[in-house]
């Protein structure tokens, strides 16, 4: 006999009023309810319930071995969900790696919320242009820009972005009005090695893509420094 699934028949057949109804909340058969019963007050060797063809009455010891069950049904049942809230809670160390402008302008204000609603957790923001081995680094999360490079990585497109090519106004004024792409290659360009499209700058226009071959007095694989460099460099 189990113990515990022969209180929660006792207890059940109390709160339903009837041997059937007991059976009926339990998804089980009458007979099966009647066995675990008669098994029960065999054990503990004292009459639970008296039972008649219309009714049943809790006796006085079943009064108190109800009050029993109930505590320790109650104590399991805390137990269970203090356990599944803790499985449920996030924590431990989280490893994110993104790009040093893309995360310290969008990643790190949402780990910063993040760890408000779970302080269970901890995070190491690693914010590099290089695309590091994540496996070698023990990165458990990455956040990339532009096109993945084949792998047995599971990845999730999160969102799009759009690049486009920028100068400033006093660049632009000395120069003669660019045109068309392939312009690009007679004017200096300072170059992000962060991508792996090399010296080529690929610009779409419409199902057309063009790559054209820039060069330029700089190359850098800092989005933030590079853009730095066009203000003060090439104005």
């Amino acid at each position: 006999m189990n113990k515990l699934t022969a209180m929660q028949v006792f207890t059940q057949i109390i709160d339903s009023g009837s041997l059937t109804k007991a059976a009926n909340e339990l998804n089980t058969s009458l007979p099966t309810v009647v066995r675990t019963l008669a098994a029960l007050e065999e054990y503990l060797k004292i009459r639970l319930i008296n039972r008649t063809t219309r009714k049943i009455t809790i006796t006085e010891e079943g009064k108190r071995y109800l009050q029993r069950c109930r505590k320790i049904q109650y104590e399991i049942e805390q137990s269970e969900l203090e356990i599944s809230a803790n499985q449920q809670a996030p924590s431990g160390k989280l490893k994110v790696t993104a790009s040093v402008m893309y995360g310290s302008t969008y990643v790190a204000p949402l780990v910063a919320k993040f760890l408000q609603k779970h302080e269970q957790v901890t995070i190491e923001l690693v914010l590099s242009d290089k695309n590091t081995n994540l496996v070698e680094q023990g990165i458990d999360v990455a956040i990339r820009i532009g096109p993945l490079s084949d792998s047995n990585m599971i990845a999730k497109k999160v969102g799009s972005v759009s690049r486009v090519i920028c100068a400033t106004p006093t660049f632009l004024n000395k120069i003669n009005t660019i045109k068309q792409p392939k312009d690009l290659t007679k004017i200096p360009c300072i170059l992000f090695t962060g991508l792996s499209h090399g010296n080529n700058w690929h610009l779409h226009q419409g199902d057309k893509i063009h790559s054209i071959p820039v060069k330029g007095p700089l190359s850098c694989n800092n989005i933030t420094s590079a853009l730095n460099v066009v203000k003060r460099v090439l104005d």
